[in-house]
């Protein structure tokens, strides 16, 4: 793949877009191959599948080391394990389509590189540059609803009708998948099953609109969270 370096560290395949330095490859191998031993859950209020581990690595600066990892029902019998789906890797395809999606100005963590091992049945996890001092804006509401109520209207809307400019289907679109930083700038996480929408603009609205307004009522979160559905045209 152009643009794309691929290295064989033990029974992992990792693939970075860029090219890595060895003071930075062995780091980041060994980060990789612990990371099934000691994780730290992701902060995600909303019950998100992601576990993380936040590495200081040459080259990179500070990273977050994303292990794909899946909830309810299926979790309980097969926490890591994914299926190759018409020869598509998940952390790959995600790290892609976050270097897409950014071009469009969606503000989106960095992308770093992808990793998984096996082949038709895998496990993996992406790695992504880190955001100061994350809290979702579930958390940050909740802590600061004057400001919060601010945010989500002066910062998240405009990015929400940006995502249905550019046909961008967030296929878990709540507030615990959106992240505001220190600085108080919003960043849209979790792109594993994202793609771009094949049906008319007015069908993304509803159904992003609608998985976040469940989200909002079933976590009892501030109601300026919820969003008001537009009537069709």
């Amino acid at each position: 793949m152009n643009g794309l370096y691929t290295y064989k560290i033990d029974k992992y395949i990792i693939v970075s877009l860029e090219e890595l330095s060895e003071e930075t490859l062995v780091p980041f191998s060994k980060t990789v191959l612990n990371s099934e031993k000691k994780i730290k859950k992701s902060f995600n209020p909303l019950g998100g599948r992601a576990e993380i581990v936040i590495k200081n690595l040459p080259q990179l600066g500070m990273t977050v080391f994303k292990n794909y990892f899946r909830g309810g029902i299926w979790g309980i019998f097969n926490k890591r394990l994914y299926l190759k789906s018409k020869g598509k890797i998940r952390p790959l395809n995600e790290i892609l389509f976050l270097e897409e999606i950014r071009k469009l100005n969606i503000p989106v963590p960095q992308p770093v590189a992808a990793y998984y091992s096996g082949n038709l049945i895998y496990k993996g996890g992406t790695v992504t540059k880190y955001i100061s001092s994350p809290y979702t804006l579930a958390q940050f509401c909740l802590n600061n609803e004057k400001k919060g109520e601010i945010i989500f209207k002066e910062k998240f809307l405009p990015v929400f009708e940006k995502l249905i400019e550019h046909k961008i289907y967030h296929c878990d679109l709540h507030p615990g998948n959106v992240v505001v930083s220190n600085d108080e700038d919003i960043y849209i996480i979790d792109f594993d099953k994202a793609t771009f929408f094949e049906e008319l603009p007015f069908y993304l609205r509803e159904k992003l609109e609608s998985r976040w307004n469940r989200a909002v009522r079933k976590h009892k979160l501030p109601s300026f969270l919820a969003m008001v559905p537009k009537k069709r045209p």
